[in-house]
């Protein structure tokens, strides 16, 4: 992969569903351009992963923003945070993303035009800053960190 990024072939590499530890090694052997795993106010298992790419700066795709729609459903914390500021659940969830960190990237990925047009309208009212991240703490996640199936091995992690 270094070779065909030295040899502009390839423009930028990326990672999904990695650790800080995954990404340490490849740094050793190619420049990471993003980190693509899932993250959401409800799954934060990747904080860790967020708070060194901010350090390094590089970009953090947040895949699964929204759970589906789950965070936008009424009644949750997204919920109650929306009803306070003015904002729908959906623009608070993607808010909470952009706030936590600058590198952030939220990926919601719709299925349908109509709830492209619904995320379009939540990124643009994303200015709406919650000045209360603490009250978001609470919120555990929904699904566990799966065990990395992906380790740099091979003539790949040899190329130098």
């Amino acid at each position: 992969m270094r070779e065909l990024q030295e040899e502009g072939k390839i423009a930028h590499l990326g990672l999904s569903e990695v650790g800080r530890e995954q990404i340490e090694a490849a740094q050793a052997i190619i420049d990471v351009a993003a980190v693509q795993n899932i993250y959401n106010l409800a799954t934060r298992t990747w904080d860790e992963v967020v708070d060194y790419c901010l350090r390094r700066r590089i970009s953090f795709v947040a895949w699964f923003p929204v759970m589906r729609g789950e965070l936008a459903k009424p009644g949750g914390v997204a919920a109650e945070v929306a009803a306070e500021t003015g904002a729908t659940p959906a623009q608070v969830a993607l808010a909470w993303l952009l706030v936590r960190a600058d590198v952030m990237c939220p990926f919601p990925a719709p299925r349908r035009s109509r709830t492209l047009r619904r995320l379009r309208s939540c990124l643009t009212a994303t200015d709406r800053r919650t000045d209360r991240p603490a009250h978001f703490d609470g919120v555990t996640a929904t699904r566990k960190r799966r065990p990395a199936t992906t380790t740099l091995s091979g003539p790949a992690a040899q190329m130098s």
